[in-house]
């Protein structure tokens, strides 16, 4: 963090004060106030570098012009000072379908321009850095190797992407809604932004499809493709998360308290801590799982004539997952939907 003379210096104003607003998990944030502006401030939580500063830089000079994007006063060395927007809101506080649809549009916007990026942002290349550089890595990466051989084979990277689209990273203001942070963006496939909206955020049903629809104005989704996005997104960022982890060591936060309690690696309430975190995301994983397929189908079969609401939560509840539809047999779908019906589901989802 740079020193009041010297963030003085830089706005060219006398700082009345600087307040640390939230944590994030890469940066620190503060509100500058000085006697007639108020400036957001974020620099790096620490030394830990597992993102790219020059991604963010090439991304700032290409999306200059566009209008969800915020411009810098100043951006240096992982310091970056923006004008203070009032009364502003992320998608946290701002979650609606109508904000959905608002962001679904920006996307297209963001994508349809095509900007072209010399810095990349590869998932697989990224994942394989992650995890060599995990240094205990308790799952086998066995069970995991087919989701990235079917990457491989879908993957068309042709345009700036974000690469980061957590709820934190939209601003809603009066009249604008604002992209920001752009640390992981780079030359990507656009379909890894569609997933990532929906992974991170854990969009139900009802967003998924308002999403999808929002955005696939100009062309169809390609369902099976976002498939694969969204089973890579999560064995991605789960291995961000541990990477992170044993950089920082075990940190601690108590609801309410912005500084943690940081545990020493011997400590016997650490390995309870660590015992009850590794169990809850193995629900979680599981739970998130069955939850992202059931969407994704939900989605696919919207699209199929012949097959309304009530349909739908029928054949949903009968098979129960993606993989029980996709392997049914025509005789089994007709217990639900007439024979013209059961073809056409077999023609859509293979």
């Amino acid at each position: 963090m740079y020193s009041c003379e010297k963030l003085e210096k830089i706005l060219n104003e006398k700082i009345i004060s600087i307040d640390e607003t939230s944590y994030g998990i890469s940066n620190k944030n503060y509100i500058i106030t000085t006697e007639n502006n108020k400036y957001f401030y974020r620099t790096s939580k620490d030394s830990t570098k597992i993102n790219d500063k020059d991604n963010e830089k090439e991304a700032m000079d290409l999306l200059k012009d566009e209008s969800y994007f915020l411009k810098p006063i100043y951006y240096k060395n992982d310091n970056l000072i923006t004008p203070y927007q009032k009364n502003s809101k992320t998608f946290i506080s701002q979650r609606n379908l109508s904000s959905i649809v608002n962001i679904a549009k920006l996307l297209q916007k963001f994508h349809s321009k095509k900007f072209k990026a010399k810095n990349t942002f590869n998932p697989i290349n990224v994942f394989e850095k992650y995890f060599n550089d995990i240094e205990d890595f308790k799952m086998d990466i066995s069970h995991f190797i087919y989701i990235i051989d079917d990457l491989k084979k879908v993957y068309k990277p042709d345009r700036l992407c974000h690469n980061d689209l957590v709820e934190g990273n939209f601003l809603f203001t009066k009249n604008n809604i604002f992209l920001i942070d752009y640390e992981y963006a780079g030359l990507n496939d656009y379909y890894f932004d569609i997933a990532s909206f929906i992974s991170e955020n854990n969009l139900d049903y009802q967003e998924t499809v308002t999403f999808l629809k929002a955005y696939f104005t100009d062309e169809e989704c390609d369902f099976k493709k976002l498939d694969v996005f969204l089973r890579f997104c999560d064995l991605l960022w789960y291995t961000w998360a541990i990477l992170l982890y044993e950089k920082r060591n075990e940190e601690i936060y108590k609801y309410g308290e912005p500084e943690p309690y940081v545990l020493s690696k011997d400590m016997e309430a650490l390995k309870i801590f660590q015992r009850v975190r590794d169990e809850a995301h193995r629900f979680g994983v599981t739970y998130h799982r069955k939850l992202r397929s059931k969407r994704i189908i939900s989605s696919e079969l919207d699209r199929i004539e012949g097959i309304g609401e009530v349909r739908r939560k029928k054949l949903l509840t009968k098979f129960g997952s993606v993989t029980a539809i996709k392997r049914a047999s025509i005789e089994e779908l007709k217990e639900i939907v007439p024979e013209k019906v059961a073809l056409e589901i077999k023609n859509h989802i293979k």
